[in-house]
């Protein structure tokens, strides 16, 4: 038994032994003892993509292949699909395996992406399209992207931009003149889309302008910024005269646009610049963590990674939201928590990928070249691909 599955076992053990011991004061304890369960089922049930020897396969939580690593491009699993590729001459094929390794769908595409909301976008040949977990296919077009909140972004082959529904029909028609980076994806009910606007009232002469939709195609959010980014924990990040901010739903600010620097709300706090030090507000627009910091990272299950000088070097550690010091700052990288598991680079005769816990320890060791988080494999998990694989 390896170390790290004695080390959860004894965890499990101790956590259950607490229940019975407060079962005779509690006469709810089947119900804890079934959440303690189902949670521990849960985190078995994640799997981590990760590369070892130019090869990608799929470890569990203890650090053990679940899929070996066979594969010559992989991407994570979501829906309960995973698109892997192997090379062959001129190229790589691409297919889907199951949590199980089995191939479980191979339409004969020449990239992929992965599946969100049961559909994912492909190419077959020179053609670009959207097929289904059957491996049926529609649609004909120049770029897709994946479906989110019921809407997929698409252009088609007289270079139009639209938003297609499930079904592959036109929801949303957009301006004839933008590009594929010129609209993002739906998120929380909103879309940010960029448009034309008048430099002042009375001029011919425009600029680009920013703003949000809602499903339907209607305004909710006037085009005024220079870019809007998709919302997360109920705000979008917008950029106006070099001043980052907020704009709820309805295009309320949240306090207002001062910050030097801004990323997306995540796990109910946002990461903020001011002069040159970083720090975090939360979703009332209040300053939690004060700027201190040379360089930081989002938070995700309470924890946040942030660089600072260690022993004559910048290092990474992690911090909770009072501001309080979990980890050292020792990792040469580090990255935020998602199913209470990180990322970290390790430094030693070359990079390494490894893992760690919520406790800051070493959940799996430092020996993957490359990797991605822990994910459960039926969540429609958020990464993005433009029909090739990452890596």
């Amino acid at each position: 038994m390896s170390f790290f599955r004695f080390y959860h076992l004894i965890s499990a053990i101790c956590s259950l032994v607490l229940i019975l011991i407060i079962s005779a004061c509690s006469p709810s304890i089947s119900s804890a003892e079934e959440e303690l369960e189902q949670l521990k089922d849960y985190n078995e049930e994640l799997l981590a993509l990760v590369l070892k020897d130019g090869k990608w396969g799929f470890i569990n939580p203890y650090g053990e292949y679940v899929i070996p690593a066979q594969y010559d491009r992989a991407l994570p699993f979501s829906d309960g699909l995973a698109c892997v590729g192997l090379k062959k001459a001129g190229g790589y094929t691409f297919h889907f395996i199951d949590k199980t390794g089995k191939t479980v769908l191979s339409p004969g595409l020449s990239a992929a992406s992965f599946f969100r909301e049961s559909f994912a976008a492909a190419r077959m040949g020179s053609r670009i399209c959207i097929i289904d977990k059957a491996g049926e296919a529609f649609g004909d077009y120049l770029y897709a992207n994946n479906f989110r909140d019921g809407r997929a972004l698409v252009m088609d082959k007289n270079n139009r931009m639209a938003y297609i529904d499930t079904a592959g029909q036109t929801i949303i028609s957009l301006a004839a003149n933008l590009k594929f980076n010129e609209a993002r994806d739906f998120s929380e009910g909103r879309a940010a889309v960029m448009s034309k606007r008048p430099l002042r009232e009375g001029l011919d002469y425009t600029i680009n302008a920013w703003g949000y939709i809602d499903r339907d195609g209607e305004e909710k959010v006037s085009p005024a910024y220079d870019i809007a980014y998709p919302f997360s924990n109920g705000y979008g990040r917008v950029l106006k005269d070099l001043k980052f901010g907020f704009v709820d739903r309805e295009g309320q600010m949240l306090g207002a646009l001062e910050y030097r620097d801004a990323e997306d709300f995540s796990d109910g706090m946002a990461v903020v610049k001011k002069g040159d030090k970083y720090g975090y507000i939360d979703t009332n627009g209040n300053l939690v963590i004060d700027y201190q910091f040379f360089r930081v990272k989002s938070f995700g299950d309470g924890l946040a990674p942030v660089m600072k000088k260690h022993k004559n070097r910048y290092a990474w550690g992690f911090i909770n939201k009072k501001g309080d010091w979990i980890t050292e700052a020792i990792y040469t990288e580090a990255f935020p928590f998602k199913n209470g598991f990180s990322m970290f680079y390790h430094r030693d005769n070359g990079i390494t990928v490894g893992f760690l816990d919520t406790n800051g320890d070493t959940a799996v060791a430092p020996i993957f070249e490359k990797a991605e988080n822990f994910m459960h494999p039926d969540s429609s998990n958020e990464f993005k691909v433009y029909l090739t694989p990452l890596y």
